[in-house]
């Protein structure tokens, strides 16, 4: 069992509105709240019966209850907020509560039915069906596109109501946290908004460190009581320059360090964002419509691209992947490996340049930034999403291009989750 089941069927129970009969309790589910695949519980704003007393509430799922307690949940403020545990199967000690340090008092724990696929009273979810194969490269295309479009359509909206610069740093700064901490990047971007760059980046012109202190000083990652020397320059430079910053530092519990990879760390990702400014002169949304608006041959321009985020390493962070944290064995190559480096065009370049050429009715433009989207070859980033899909090969042979995964997220999210399945492009029914 994955947990991906007990968001389906969290959210199926919600849809029937039966009353489940778990344990000795019951439980109807109204509303199943609103999915979040990023740091914090799975459902928010969930709302329940829970014995006949309506609560609201999070919602967050583990396999069994110990797993709680093993990802450190009843630690962590962001899961303040949960009213309910779910469990996919009874744990070793069969807990029926969990706890947090910030309630008073424990947190209900039950055990969804997540029926087999063959049993008699499941929903079937993509069975195998005769007609989805038909026209299967144009139906991936068209999911595709729709996400891609989600994403112009939201920089569209923000490019209306601000400025340009502006609208690129702080999504940059927001894809660099992905998946773990894209929120708390796009919070430290408004900790020191693009305009104070403009006035103020002159005078750190060459010097990375000075920089980054100014950064990691606002995030709150110079901790008083670290000892190694980088980290006290760092921390003496942020107090001269203290005086000159528009905000305070961020809440230092914001920021999520466990379960990240070496290469995802937050001071290792600003370290590459301030090594970025320092090799383009701090104007990277120049550099790359100018790239772009040649409107090059698509292999050429995605390689182009990658070219202009492939960052080396120098320096101290070579042999460290978090500030006082030394990477042993080995040592840091590049700042950006080539998942990194793809999220960025797919979340971030593409979408934000064809939002720009929308709004300024070039739509010759815009339909080249799509074509690019479309041709992007197909490599590692996002293929978990095909774990899930047991006719995954059928896809990647009708549009072997990173489209495809794109498409199977978008239609994850749009149709198979809220299990839609009569209304799937794909033409798969139960």
């Amino acid at each position: 069992m994955q947990e991906e089941n007990l968001y389906r069927w969290w959210e199926y129970y919600a849809r029937i509105g039966n009353r489940l009969h778990l344990g000795g309790r019951t439980l109807r589910i109204l509303d199943s709240g609103r999915f979040s695949p990023i740091r914090g519980p799975d459902f928010k704003g969930a709302l329940f019966e829970l014995d006949g007393i309506r609560m609201q509430g999070d919602v967050e799922m583990h396999i069994t209850a110990e797993d709680w307690y093993r990802h450190e949940h009843h630690l962590d403020r962001e899961f303040g907020n949960v009213m309910l545990h779910i469990s996919g199967r009874s744990g070793k000690e069969d807990a029926t509560t969990v706890y947090h340090q910030m309630l008073p008092q424990s947190i209900p724990d039950l055990v969804l039915p997540v029926p087999d696929a063959a049993g008699e009273h499941a929903v079937h979810l993509c069975r195998a069906g005769i007609s989805y194969a038909q026209n299967l490269p144009d139906r991936l295309k068209q999911l595709a596109v729709e996400r891609f479009n989600r994403k112009v359509h939201q920089f569209a909206h923000d490019l209306r109501r601000r400025n340009v610069e502006a609208v690129f740093y702080e999504y940059f700064m927001r894809v660099l946290g992905y998946p773990h901490n894209g929120a708390a990047f796009q919070m430290l971007s408004r900790r020191l908004p693009s305009n104070w760059l403009a006035q103020w980046l002159p005078k750190f012109w060459l010097n990375a460190e000075q920089l980054y202190a100014v950064y990691a000083g606002l995030a709150s990652f110079l901790s008083s009581s670290a000892s190694e020397k980088q980290v006290k320059q760092l921390r003496d430079i942020f107090r001269k320059w203290r005086t000159h910053l528009p905000f305070a530092p961020m809440d230092a519990a914001l920021w999520q360090f466990n379960g990240n990879r070496v290469a995802n760390h937050p001071h290792f990702r600003l370290a590459g964002w301030v090594a970025f400014l320092q090799q383009y002169h701090y104007h990277p949304l120049h550099m790359f419509h100018e790239l772009l608006a040649a409107r090059k041959d698509p292999a050429i321009a995605i390689g182009e691209i990658h070219g202009f985020l492939n960052l080396p390493v120098e320096g101290y962070w070579q042999r460290h992947y978090a500030l006082g944290k030394i990477l042993n064995p080995g040592k840091n190559l590049v700042y950006w490996g080539k998942d990194r480096q793809l999220e960025i065009i797919i979340n971030l370049i593409l979408p934000f340049f064809t939002a720009r050429a929308i709004l300024n009715n070039s739509e010759g433009f815009a339909d080249y930034l799509t074509d690019l989207f479309l041709s992007i070859p197909l490599n590692s980033t996002y293929r978990s999403v095909l774990k899930n899909v047991t006719w995954k090969q059928d896809c990647l042979q009708a549009l072997n291009r990173q489209a495809v995964l794109q498409a199977l997220i978008e239609l994850e999210n749009t149709y198979c989750r809220p299990m839609l399945c009569c209304h799937c492009p794909i033409g798969r029914r139960p």
